[in-house]
């Protein structure tokens, strides 16, 4: 979990977990229009995990998370490659065109891999390999992030993904054409963590 903080401290953002150890505030603001039952369909709740593995066994743990999909591919791509070097940390009206076009890359082997297994590893090194693995994942999910990618990348779709303040960000999409509808926002308080920094 930690280390998972880390990285996206490293990008201006933190994870929106949730543990035993650590709790957090939520609100949501969805109403009932396609876009919002797209959007929940991959909120997932108690069924995403950061999974690290370790060559020795004994250190390997699997800690429950609170990942809505649509944060795992803003961090996936917040993390890559940045060949036009934009800033990463929100996606707005500035950058949300990049975002897309990523989506859409047929050689894009994160989001496929993320689809096809419902997982994904930050870090997938010979001694060590950490990630967010989605339980149970099926045909049901595999349908459900296809749609959730198709609105994404969508031309009339407009993505706001950024912080609010240092311990608030929020997710809103909006898109009124005619095969989707309606506004999805949420509004979450992540954990206060005080020193990121000693865990890079």
């Amino acid at each position: 979990m930690k280390k998972l903080i880390a990285i996206f401290g490293a990008v201006g953002f933190v994870a929106t977990s949730a543990t035993n150890v650590i709790s957090f505030g939520l609100t949501h603001k969805n109403d009932n229009s396609v876009v919002s039952e797209i959007m929940k369909s991959t909120e997932f709740n108690e069924r995403s995990y950061e999974v690290y593995e370790y060559n020795d066994s004994s250190k390997n743990t699997k800690e429950s998370m609170e990942y809505p999909m649509i944060e795992t591919v803003f961090f996936i791509w917040s993390l890559t490659d940045n060949k036009n070097e934009e800033s990463r940390d929100f996606i707005s009206n500035v950058n949300q065109n990049s975002f897309k076009k990523w989506l859409k890359e047929d050689e894009n082997n994160y989001i496929k891999n993320l689809k096809e297994n419902g997982k994904h590893y930050w870090t997938n090194d010979e001694d060590e390999k950490n990630g967010i693995e989605y339980e149970n994942w099926n045909e049901q999910d595999i349908q459900n992030f296809e749609k959730l990618i198709e609105l994404l990348i969508d031309k009339e779709t407009n993505l706001n993904i950024g912080l609010i303040n240092d311990s608030k960000f929020f997710i809103k999409v909006e898109n009124k054409n005619d095969k989707y509808n309606g506004t999805y926002t949420k509004t979450i308080k992540p954990p206060k963590i005080l020193n990121v920094l000693q865990y890079i």
